[in-house]
């Protein structure tokens, strides 16, 4: 039966361990790739509350994909990167807490161990920026602890639930997992019980059931569900081999040396969900990993054991079935001495630390990084203030710290999800971006400005900056500055266009035949304002104007005279019957209307 004397010490360490490095995370300056997308979305919600679509970032992209309700969250916890990086380290202090007591309520070998090695995980985490994952950890964590209690079964599975659905809701990533390890559960109470005298099982610990199964995996499954397909932005995430070899081994050795079916089972699907993203473009690719990333180090510190020694081999009923193995369990080091033991079990922690690190040490180097500073930017607001409204392209700088600050100026052509880049940017990933492939990019999307930074740019911009240093027939400096150079794109692209021939179509091309108007460079349309939740479009005859928001069935419009939209390749088409002022939003309730066919 698990000790509960063990509860203060396990506890205070972990929660102890979880505030000092809450501390220096705090205290240390902003790191990780991910911060930047935290606080843009953030900063979102401080402007615009629960805004539906964001103009500013891959012309329109719903935030509720990303995220229910962390955005106002870390908002009302601080302005800028304090309120996510607040949010970061209370969720922190919440995994430790939970995780700590999940691994004495489940008889873990060495609880304190594991969960300290637990709590340095999650911070390796948020060293990354991750913090609405780690939010839905944190609430992941709670649904499983709740489980364990001595509620009534009742109120235990609808508490339990519901912080599933948190988790879903925080994090479709952590929502994912969460419903992973309901399934495991599931299928670990489908198996008999265990015999008494099995290694690492016991008739006093508590053994999880189906419904405590399904309660997590449909808790969980229902808002990642929703936010996907309600609010998802399509596309998918690049995984490499490395990245699924390393995940599949750390995920193989809590399989293999672990001897609680509900964790080995839980193992096994983690490993095969990373070979699925491998194979398959999913949303979810490289995120899979971090299931390993965060847990096999804990995971294996606190519960794992080795395969019996010599002395005794591997006899015993069941021991040669994967029926078995699942039921069993590998023996507890029979043959082995203490010491062996010690140092074998340190070895296999280290190797899976080696393998599957929980912290990048990348993301540790970017720490003092300029671009981090809402100073940094502010040169560059002031002066797009004072510019006629456009769409602006700002190459992308070493962690993205432009898909924070600059929508509030300037829509900007990109953002920081890497999703949406694959679904629409592909040319800036697989290296294929030349002069001409970039000028037809920049006028298909209705770029107006470019902005250079002088720090380092990112991965995905260092073939943009060279084009753009070495000089492009379509781009015009207009402003300088020690850290920025700004340039107007020729023919002033515009994210609105009467829609007609000559117009420019989806990728850089011409419009379907049949289609009739003005073209470019002759009166239609003028954009009067754009920011990142209305578009506001003078139109001066009735007709259609092509408008480059990615269609969206949350789009409304609004205006002098009857009006609709329609969906045009990836863009949205205004239909106008008289001329006058139109704005074009978000709406949950109120989206359309929509033209006819």
């Amino acid at each position: 039966m698990p000790d509960r004397r063990r509860v203060p010490t396990v506890l205070s360490g972990a929660v102890g361990l979880a505030g000092v490095l809450a501390v220096a995370f705090l205290l240390a300056p902003p790191l990780g790739t991910d911060l930047s997308a935290q606080v843009a979305r953030a900063n979102f919600f401080g402007r615009h509350g629960s805004a539906v679509l964001d103009l500013g970032w891959y012309a329109g992209i719903s935030p509720y994909g990303y995220s229910l309700f962390t955005p106002p969250l870390m908002h009302w916890l601080g302005a800028d990167a304090l309120g996510p990086r607040l949010a970061g380290a209370l969720a922190l202090l919440g995994s430790a807490a939970a995780l700590a007591l999940l691994m004495v309520r489940t008889g873990a070998r060495r609880p304190l161990l594991g969960s300290l090695l637990g709590a340095a995980c999650v911070a390796g985490n948020l060293v990354s920026g991750r913090i609405t994952y780690a939010i839905g950890v944190a609430f992941g964590l709670l649904a499983l602890l709740l489980l364990t209690s001595t509620l009534r079964p009742a109120v235990r599975w609808t508490a339990a639930g519901a912080a599933a659905a948190l988790a879903g809701a925080a994090s479709p990533v952590a929502g994912l997992f969460v419903g992973l390890a309901g399934v495991a559960l599931a299928l670990a109470a489908s198996l008999p019980a265990p015999r008494t005298g099995d290694a690492g099982e016991s008739r006093d610990r508590w053994r999880p059931g189906l419904v405590d199964g399904t309660v997590l995996a449909v808790g969980a499954g229902v808002p990642v569900a929703v936010l996907g397909l309600g609010f998802g932005a399509g596309g998918w995430m690049n995984i490499s081999l490395t990245d699924t070899v390393t995940s599949a081994l750390a995920s193989a050795l809590v399989a293999l040396l672990v001897p609680r079916r509900v964790l080995r089972i839980g193992a096994v699907l983690a490993t095969l969900g990373v070979l699925a993203a491998f194979a398959v473009r999913t949303p979810v690719g490289l995120n899979a990993t971090r299931l390993a990333a965060m847990f096999a180090l804990p995971v294996l510190a606190g519960y794992a054991t080795l395969p019996p020694g010599p002395a005794r081999g591997w006899s015993g009923r069941g021991a040669g079935s994967a029926r078995g193995w699942l039921r069993r369990g590998t023996g507890f080091a029979r043959g082995w001495s203490r010491r062996a033991t010690g140092l074998a079990l340190a070895a296999i922690v280290v190797l899976a630390a080696v393998v599957e690190p929980p912290v990048s040490v990348a993301d540790l180097r970017a720490a003092g990084d300029p671009t981090a500073s809402r100073s940094y930017f502010a040169p560059l607001l002031t002066e797009l203030a004072g510019r006629p409204p456009g769409r602006i392209e700002v190459v992308p700088t070493a962690n993205y710290w432009e898909a924070a600050y600059v929508p509030e100026a300037a829509p900007l052509a990109r953002g920081w999800l890497r999703q949406a880049d694959q679904a629409h940017n592909r040319l800036f990933l697989d290296g294929s971006v030349d002069a001409e492939s970039y000028g037809h990019w920049l006028r298909d999307n209705g770029v107006a400005y470019v902005a250079l930074a002088g720090a380092e740019p990112s991965w995905v911009g260092r073939r943009e900056a060279e084009l753009i240093r070495g000089g492009l027939p379509y781009l015009t400096p207009v402003w300088q500055h020690p850290d920025w150079t700004l340039y107007a794109v020729t023919g002033a692209p515009s994210v609105v266009q009467a829609l007609g021939a000559g117009a420019v179509g989806p990728g850089g091309g011409d419009p379907p035949d049949g289609a009739e108007g003005a073209g470019p460079g002759t009166p239609g349309a003028e954009l009067v304002r754009a920011t990142s939740v209305e578009l506001t479009v003078d139109v001066p005859a009735a007709g259609e104007t092509l408008v480059r928001l990615r269609w969206s069935r949350w789009l409304r419009v609004e205006g002098g005279g009857d009006a609709c939209l329609a969906p045009y390749a990836d863009w949205t088409v205004l239909r106008v019957t008289r001329p006058g002022r139109y704005s074009i939003t978000g709406s949950l309730t109120g989206a359309g209307p929509r033209c006819p066919s």
